[in-house]
This record gives C-alpha cells, sequence and structure tokens, in this order.
C-alpha cells in the first residue's frame, strides 16, 4: 500500500508540473509588439523639453541618466507633453536607490482632472500594486497588490500594456499580473512616478499596441499579497 501510495503521489506531482508549465506559457502575452509604432523613445542621456514636462520632485540629468533625487514628501512626476493612445505599450528602466518608507516608483495614466490609473511597485512594501483615483479618493485593490521582492540599488524594468480596460504588468520580462480597469477610461497624459524614493532612469519606450498582440485575461498573474501590517501601511 505504502509503495502504491508513493507511485500515486510522483504521478500526481508530475502531472501537476506539467500543468503548471502549460499554464505559465499560455499566460505570457503574445503578439509583434515590437513592429507597431513607436512614440516616444527615451534613454535620458540628456534633456528632452519637447517630450517632457517636469512636476514635483528634485530631477536632473546626470551621468547619462535621469536622477530623481527627493527621498520624501508629496509624490515627485514627470509626464508626457503628448497623451498616449487608448492601447498602449509602454517599459521602461530604473533603479530604486533610497527614500523611505514606501520607495515607490512607477507609472500613473489616463491622468487627467480627478482621475488616474497608476502601475508600481514599492521596495517599503515588496509588492507591485494597482490604483485608480475616483474623483477625490485614491482606490487600492488588495486583489490587485502581489508580493514581489523590490531590492535596491539594482536595475528593474517595469512593462505595462493596455487595450481599453484591460491592463497587463510586466517586472523584469515576467508577466505578473492581469486586470480589467474598473473605472471608466479617460484621454490623459502619462507621469513616470516616484513617491518618498529616490531613483536612477536610463530607459523609457511608449509604443502603440499592436492590434494582434494577444493580451493575458483579467486575473492571471503572480501570487496575491499577503496583507501584513506593514504591507498594509505601505498601501
Amino acid at each position: 500500500k505504502l509503495a502504491s501510495a508513493k507511485t500515486a503521489l510522483a504521478s500526481a506531482i508530475a502531472d501537476r508540473a506539467k500543468v503548471a508549465k502549460v499554464d505559465a506559457k499560455s499566460e505570457e502575452p503574445k503578439g509583434k509588439s515590437a513592429e507597431s509604432k513607436v512614440l516616444l523613445k527615451d534613454d535620458f542621456a540628456k534633456p528632452n523639453p519637447d517630450a517632457w514636462e517636469r512636476g514635483q520632485g528634485e530631477w536632473k540629468h546626470d551621468k547619462g541618466k535621469l536622477l530623481q533625487q527627493k527621498p520624501d514628501g508629496d509624490r515627485s512626476h514627470i509626464r508626457t507633453k503628448t497623451a498616449p493612445p487608448t492601447d498602449f505599450d509602454t517599459r521602461f528602466n530604473f533603479v530604486i536607490t533610497g527614500g523611505t518608507p514606501y520607495q515607490s516608483v512607477g507609472v500613473a495614466f489616463d491622468t487627467t482632472e480627478g482621475n488616474e490609473i497608476l502601475v508600481y511597485v514599492s521596495g517599503g512594501g515588496s509588492k507591485l500594486q494597482v490604483a485608480y483615483k475616483k474623483g477625490a479618493d485614491y482606490v487600492y485593490p488588495a486583489a490587485r497588490a502581489i508580493n514581489v521582492p523590490i531590492p535596491t540599488n539594482k536595475p528593474l524594468e517595469l512593462h505595462v500594456r493596455v487595450r481599453g480596460s484591460l491592463l497587463n504588468i510586466s517586472l523584469n520580462g515576467e508577466h505578473k499580473l492581469a486586470y480589467t480597469i474598473p473605472i471608466p477610461r479617460k484621454a490623459g497624459k502619462l507621469d513616470l512616478i516616484t513617491y518618498t524614493a529616490t531613483a536612477e532612469f536610463t530607459g523609457f519606450e511608449l509604443r502603440e499596441l499592436a492590434a494582434d498582440f494577444a493580451l493575458v485575461p483579467s486575473g492571471k498573474g503572480g501570487a496575491k499579497l499577503v496583507l501584513t501590517p506593514e504591507v498594509a501601511d505601505a498601501n
């Protein structure tokens, strides 16, 4: 009986591994995004005032990088001068260099009066989070935050793809989250943001989302956030 049970267990584990591999493969976004139209590309080696306007924060270019050096207080941002299309594909490269307590860096889009959608990572909360503004309030859905280590002083790449209300997020080339945006989309500009974080930005690309690009359906992604007191405070 023991031998039979071990054999059955081994078989079940093998079958589960096969399913996991198939699921992981099927959950990767697919398409020809690399062939879509580039709207903005910047390596941040020097100022680009035709593309960006600076908001709050202590921004400067130094040694081929864009630095945000304000470690605390209100959110810091730079904003595209032109609004992206409704369906877009954007990625940017950065390093979190300090700040306290949240060490949050990300992107905000559909940014207009009383409205915006945010995708960001937080070193202080070890998470990736989607949030949105609804009127005067911000909403941080717990189901749309996932545990993920966010190191400081190491290169990171956040990749956001949007089609209509469907949002796909990858971190360092790995799909992490698919989410249906629950508020109406609005035409608005795009911000790179930090919140109680200093950071270096080394690359940015904004494209039209290719028409044939198959996004991952909503709900597919990594492990959900374990809401410890520290993580709850980081929201």
